[in-house]
């Protein structure tokens, strides 16, 4: 019995024992595991190497059995997987060589990941590739903030290195391959297989076609001024002041064989001398309208309509006092309807030629104005002459700053039961001298014959400054 007893105490006594000594051991593993757990951080934030982790273990450790274990494996290259590492079979660029910044997590898992990048800096990257792909200038491109597109990028190719086909340094240089140097014609091949050609693709500009209107609208006004002043002179002659405007406006209509053109002109100017306050020297209301259908190239028939008159009253030199008008609005008026071929080989140039030519000349207020002296009877306010006309008129730009512009207006009487035939000249022959762009010296000169109002030739000429505006 005792010695059954005795059995019974040593197993108790050996039981206790065992118990106490699990009680130190588990306490220092407990240490040991905590020391493990705050090397692993480290680990995990890459703020110590290789070889200070294995030695951290040992000392953790302290020459156990598992850190013997530990390191033997790891030197073994069996746990470099575990530890962050993956064997070198797995993957051509053997990432175990690279630094801590390289180092791939054990299982990663192919997932998006929201991140706070900067929608503008997305936007500059797509511009950035589209001018690469276009094969555009992008140097200037290059200053962009793509700093979280710079680190999308690094991130894939660390983390899924399968999925990146080339990388910067594995491109060669394109002028250089081996010893042998390119030429510029092999260099732009090479370039081209970098960069796709979208020259067939690559937006270009197209040109919009605006229909021209049928209408078209000009003008062209001259404000004419001349001075004398004479003191004490001599040779006679007294100081006078003139004024006077010649306004011209074109209304033009051209549509298919259709052609339509409008012009209108007033003139009015004003003298004062000494001797007379202020008179007209000149006072003209013109409307010419010409209708034409074209026939060929350079022909159109065509029909032309024209009236000359003007709005204030007119008196002889001889008449001081203004009591006895000569002339006045509708006296006289000249009227004109021919028909006939158009001759216009340019917009500069045109020559009427009508056979079938007839002259109205009308005077309304015969109680005050003598009609006779338009050639019209007594007893009558018009007279009607039939007959041929010849309109030319032509606009010639000898230089830069001189241009010639004439209108010559022929008309013969050829039917006419009396058997005396009139005539009908009036040429007016315009020479202006650009100075700038608003001022010009203007040399007018205006020839006039008319049978029906007198068998002189009659001749005016002015010689001025003229301000000139075009519209």
């Amino acid at each position: 019995m005792q010695i059954k007893k005795l059995g019974v105490d040593s197993l108790f006594i050996f039981v206790l024992v065992f118990f106490i000594s699990l009680v130190f051991i588990s306490q220092d593993s407990k240490g040991q595991i905590v020391s493990g757990q705050m090397l692993e951080q480290l680990w995990e934030a890459n703020e110590i190497t290789q070889e200070s982790y294995v030695d951290s273990l040992g000392e953790i450790f302290q020459g156990s059995y598992i850190s013997k274990y530990i390191r033997r494996q790891i030197y073994n290259g069996s746990m470099l997987g575990k530890l962050g590492y993956p064997i070198g079979e797995q993957s051509k660029y053997m990432p175990h060589t690279f630094g801590l910044k390289y180092r791939v997590p054990d299982y990663p898992k192919i997932e998006h990941q929201k991140k706070d990048y900067s929608s503008k800096a997305f936007n500059d990257y797509q511009q950035f590739i589209k001018k690469l792909n276009q094969g555009g200038s992008y140097s200037s491109e290059l200053n962009l903030d793509q700093r979280p597109i710079l680190q999308v990028m690094r991130d894939a190719s660390i983390h899924y290195p399968e999925y990146v086909d080339y990388m910067w340094n594995d491109i060669p240089d394109v002028s250089h391959v081996g010893r042998r140097r390119l030429s510029r014609r092999a260099v732009e091949k090479r370039i081209s297989t970098f960069i796709p050609d979208t020259s067939s693709t690559r937006p270009s500009l197209e040109q919009i076609i605006i229909e021209k209107s049928p209408w078209e609208f000009g003008g062209k006004e001259n404000i004419q001024l001349s001075q004398g002043y004479l003191e004490n002179w001599t040779k006679g002659g007294e100081s006078n002041v003139a004024l006077s405007s010649d306004l011209r406006l074109n209304i033009n209509f051209t549509k298919g064989k259709h052609s339509w053109e409008n012009k209108i002109t007033h003139k009015i100017g004003v003298i004062s001398t000494e001797s007379e306050s202020g008179r007209f020297n000149d006072d003209l209301v013109e409307i010419d309208t010409k209708y034409g259908l074209q026939s060929s190239k350079k022909w159109y028939y065509s029909f032309l309509y024209n009236i000359k008159t003007q709005i204030f009253k007119g008196y002889d030199n001889s008449d001081k006092e203004h009591e006895n008008p000569i002339s006045g609005f509708l006296a006289p008026a000249y009227m004109s309807f021919a028909v006939g071929m158009d001759y216009k080989p340019s917009n500069k140039f045109t020559l009427l030629l009508s056979p079938l030519t007839s002259r109205l000349t009308i005077v309304k207020d015969t109680a005050t104005i003598d009609q006779t002296r338009y050639g019209i009877d007594a007893n009558k306010k018009a007279n009607v002459l039939n007959g041929l006309s010849v309109v030319n008129s032509f606009s010639y730009k000898v230089s830069k700053e001189i241009n010639i512009t004439s209108k010559i207006d022929i008309f013969y009487q050829y039917l006419n039961d009396d058997g005396e035939n009139q005539k009908q000249v009036d040429w007016e022959l315009i020479m202006d001298m650009r100075i700038n762009q608003f001022l010009s010296t203007r040399l007018l000169g205006n020839l006039r014959y008319f049978t029906t109002e007198s068998d002189k030739v009659q001749i005016r000429e002015n010689f001025n400054i003229a301000f000139q505006y075009h519209f």
